[in-house]
């Protein structure tokens, strides 16, 4: 039996629309950001953070997994201004290796998106860079809000971690960059005659209330160093003098020297000081953990428990180290292009 020719053009007809289908189903599924160069779809999502708005964002930990969801970082960020474009840098906090990206921002929204869309299978830290929508070149717009949910492999999460904020101290463009330019110099020194100038870093950091081990706690220390080229790699944390004080008056120092990131569990084995962590900080006591960077690197930072202990974090099971002193001579240099907004 030969089939009809007006059977066989509807069977091919038939099967272009499920081919088509299915390939729009893959373009929307498939990450919208290239490797280095593409612009991100975000879907709003409620914002849980509550900070000052900045020009800089910078969040201390993204993780992402290919595998399993319920172990990805979701990013929230939001506008409290006008439209504004979002240059996003996710940065390997082993291997030190800039992604980056552009979000797209209207008056008022809030957006967020899952790490493992830009980055699948890493982790390490972000920062947001509010830039002008036709140049890319870095602005003014003190409107930046962000947080981070994050779920561990570990077991360790945090909801609504607030991204570190960092204000501009000019108005308008930043100086040295303009439509001609490939990149920008962004200065974390604290003047506000600098034409391209942001509020300090931090370069001495402190978390207090740390629980004992003893008493089933897990404290994951988070450490970075956003700063160096963007464009090629961020630098390392380099080295770190720090001392651990339990509650009972009773220190001891240690020293370190850090990569792109340190995320490190508090225990006997880091930080090495004697006694002991869990001698110095036995059951049913607490400890302050202070450091600072002994190369003139600005340092900032996150800590996470696995369960809610007295008096560590608010009540939270995660917050932002606590600053204790601030360095002027922080940099960040970005690749500057046409965000396309």
């Amino acid at each position: 039996m030969q089939t009809s020719p007006k059977l066989v053009n509807f069977l091919f007809v038939c099967v272009a629309v499920v081919i088509l289908f299915v390939c729009v189903a893959v373009v929307r599924r498939a990450p919208v950001a290239s490797a280095r160069r593409g612009l991100v779809t975000v879907t709003t999502a409620p914002f849980t953070g509550a900070q000052e708005g900045g020009s800089v964002l910078i969040y201390n930990l993204y993780s992402s997994s290919t595998t399993d969801p319920t172990e990805d970082t979701v990013l929230f960020i939001k506008s409290n201004g006008g439209k504004v474009a979002v240059h996003f840098f996710l940065i390997d906090g082993s291997t030190c290796t800039p992604t980056d990206f552009f979000v797209c921002l209207a008056a008022g929204q809030q957006t967020s998106f899952r790490a493992s869309e830009i980055d699948p299978g890493a982790m390490g830290y972000a920062v947001a860079v509010a830039v002008d929508s036709l140049t890319g070149c870095p602005i003014s717009f003190n409107g930046l809000v962000g947080a981070a949910d994050i779920r561990l492999a570990s077991g360790h999460q945090v909801m609504g971690l607030p991204a570190e904020t960092f204000l501009a101290l000019y108005s308008g463009t930043c100086s040295d960059c303009d439509a001609t330019s490939f990149s920008a110099t962004l200065r974390f020194d604290g003047l506000p005659a600098t034409g391209c100038s942001y509020t300090l870093m931090p370069r001495a950091l402190a978390l207090a209330n740390i629980p004992s081990t003893l008493d089933g706690n897990s404290t994951l220390l988070i450490v970075n160093s956003p700063t160096g080229d963007f464009s090629e790699g961020p630098n390392r944390i380099g080295p770190v003098f720090g001392t651990l004080t339990s509650d009972t008056g009773k220190s001891s120092s240690f020293n370190f020297f850090g990569g792109c990131q340190l995320k490190t569990l508090l225990s006997d084995s880091f930080p090495l000081v004697g006694p002991r962590f869990t001698k110095l900080i036995p059951a049913g006591h607490t400890g302050r953990l202070k450091f600072s960077s002994t190369g003139s690197r600005p340092l900032i930072g996150a800590a996470i428990n696995n369960q809610p202990a007295p008096g560590f974090c608010g009540g939270n099971t995660g917050c932002n180290l606590d600053k204790v002193t601030f360095i002027a001579s922080g940099t960040m240099t970005i690749p500057v292009f046409p965000p396309n907004c």
